[in-house]
């Protein structure tokens, strides 16, 4: 895997000077080495600190996202900091990454929306005892299917799983349905209609499917 082949990748590394790419035998890419958190945000202290780190960009990416680790031992490793049991850190949900590298695959953008504020968050609660201060949903599946009531407008896991199936059909197909949401009512005529819409313009059918595949399963 190049370091050419992933979109902007040369200009994280350029703005991250000590990060270096490291040998590995597959396909994937990693990269370790500190990263310098100097972030603000209004009301709230400034925080200027590295962190030591590593990265592992999977072959497959932008389908599939980073895995970015902590590995000072400075951030707790525990739900409380939102830390997957594999020891990777949790930058928010499946939902909104893909969204994110689907509308733009640049590997510093990621970078910038999604490590910089988890920083910056961690090391508010760490230094001035802060709560996370960008919303928090739970830890792993049950803060997904909570991101998606929000953005669904529903109120629970059986309605979230019937919003997804009707994003994995063609909108007239899913339209002559009965609304997720259970007003009884077809989808057309329902005001969950224009969420879902929205939300189409963000993900391919193929993406929900997948999506639906996991939530209807838990």
């Amino acid at each position: 895997m190049k370091i050419s082949s992933i979109s902007g990748l040369d200009i994280f590394l350029r703005n991250n000077y000590l990060m270096r790419v490291a040998p590995v035998t597959s396909e994937h890419l990693v990269m370790v080495g500190r990263v310098k958190i100097s972030h603000v945000a209004e009301g709230y202290p400034v925080i200027n600190q590295e962190l030591k780190i590593s990265v592992d960009i999977p072959s497959d990416y932008p389908k599939n996202p980073p895995k970015f680790r902590e590995l000072g031992g400075f951030i707790p490793k525990n739900e409380n900091f939102h830390i997957n049991p594999d020891g990777s850190i949790c930058l928010g949900s499946p939902f909104s990454l893909m969204v994110q590298l689907q509308t733009d695959d640049c590997f510093n953008k990621l970078f910038e929306n999604f490590f910089i504020p988890y920083a910056y968050a961690c090391l508010l609660k760490i230094h001035h005892n802060i709560d996370f201060i960008f919303g928090e949903l739970e830890h792993g599946n049950r803060g997904e299917i909570e991101e998606l009531a929000e953005r669904f407008k529903v109120t629970n896991d059986d309605q979230v799983v019937k919003c997804l199936k009707a994003l994995t059909l063609r909108k007239r197909v899913a339209n002559k349905k009965l609304c997720p949401c259970g007003c009884l009512r077809k989808l057309a005529e329902c005001k969950t209609h224009e969420h879902l819409n929205s939300c189409r313009l963000l993900l391919p059918r193929s993406k929900f499917f997948k999506l639906w595949e996991k939530i209807s399963k838990m």
